[in-house]
């Protein structure tokens, strides 16, 4: 069986992508935004060992939500490998 409801229900919701984000220090509301623009934020092609992805440190620090940018600052300290 491959469903873990058990994290279903703990990150609210079934999305992979979200999981991925909000595992790494995201709130859901900021999530939901970087990946409403997926392409800005987030590049697939690259990966880290903390994900299966890598995102756009300056498109973060950039952008209008103060909390994507809080965040930001927070988990690259924590997991610098994650950006480029």
């Amino acid at each position: 069986m491959g469903n873990d409801w058990y994290e279903y229900v703990e990150y609210g919701t079934m999305s992979s992508w979200m999981i991925n984000l909000q595992r790494i220090g995201f709130n859901r509301e900021s999530a939901t935004i970087i990946l409403n623009q997926k392409k800005r934020f987030i590049d697939e092609t690259r990966q880290c060992n903390e994900a299966p992805f890598m995102l756009n440190k300056a498109e973060l620090l950039n952008c209008r939500d103060e909390g994507i940018k809080l965040e930001t600052q927070d988990i690259s300290i924590n997991i610098p490998d994650l950006f480029f």
